[in-house]
C-alpha cells in the first residue's frame, strides 16, 4: 500500500472539517473522517496495482504484486477489506458521508478499470476525487456545501487537473525528450 496519497486525502478531510466547522471537531470525528477516506483511498491504490499487474511487471517490477511479495488474490482481498472498513467508518459518521464514500469508491474503481488511459476523462475523474476530499471533510461535520470548503475543493481539483494533464503530456512520446533537450 502506498501511504502518501491516502495520508494526503486524510489531511484534506481534516482541513475540510476545520474550514467548514471553524474549529477542530471532536477527536472521534477527526479520526473517523481521516481514517474513512484514508482507507478508501488506500483501497483504490491497491485496486490500481491489481489492475496494472502487466504494466507494473515492466514499469514497476519492485511493487508488491509483480515482485511476488503479494499474490493478486491477496491484493484483491486486501483492497476489499480496506474499502469495506472505510465504508463502515463512513456509515458511522453519517449517511451523506457514506454516499460520498460510495461515489468516490465507484469513481476510483471505474478509473482504475476503464478510464486510466482515457486522457482527459480519466484526469477529470482523479481531479474530482481530489477536490472532494475537502467536501468529504465538510460533510463529516454536517457542512458539505460550506463556501470555504467548496473553494478549497475547487482549487485542489483544478490544481490536480493541471498536474494530471502535465503528467500525461510528459508521458507522450517525444515530449519528455523535448523538455530534456531544451532545459538548462
Amino acid at each position: 500500500m502506498r501511504v502518501e496519497l491516502p495520508l494526503s486525502a486524510g489531511i484534506c478531510v481534516i482541513l475540510g472539517q476545520l474550514f467548514a466547522f471553524g474549529r477542530f471537531p471532536s477527536i472521534w470525528l477527526m479520526i473517523s473522517g481521516f481514517m474513512s477516506l484514508f482507507l478508501i483511498s488506500a483501497s483504490i491504490l491497491v485496486f490500481n496495482d491489481y489492475f496494472d499487474i502487466e504494466t507494473d511487471k515492466v514499469n514497476a517490477p519492485h511493487r508488491p504484486i509483480p515482485s511476488g511479495l503479494v499474490s493478486p488474490y491477496e491484493a484483491l482481498v486486501f483492497a476489499i477489506f480496506l474499502l469495506l472498513s472505510g465504508l463502515v467508518l463512513s456509515l458511522l459518521i453519517s449517511y451523506i458521508v457514506l454516499i460520498l464514500s460510495v461515489i468516490l469508491a465507484v469513481i476510483g474503481f471505474l478509473y482504475n478499470r476503464y478510464f486510466k488511459k482515457c486522457g482527459l476523462w480519466g484526469n477529470l475523474m482523479v481531479s474530482f476525487s481530489v477536490g472532494m476530499t475537502f467536501v468529504f471533510g465538510g460533510a463529516s461535520v454536517g457542512l458539505p456545501l460550506n463556501k470555504t470548503v467548496l473553494f478549497f475543493g475547487l482549487i485542489a481539483a483544478l490544481t490536480d487537473l493541471g498536474e494530471e494533464i502535465a503528467a500525461d503530456a510528459m508521458d507522450m512520446e517525444g515530449v519528455a525528450d523535448w523538455f530534456k533537450f531544451n532545459s538548462y
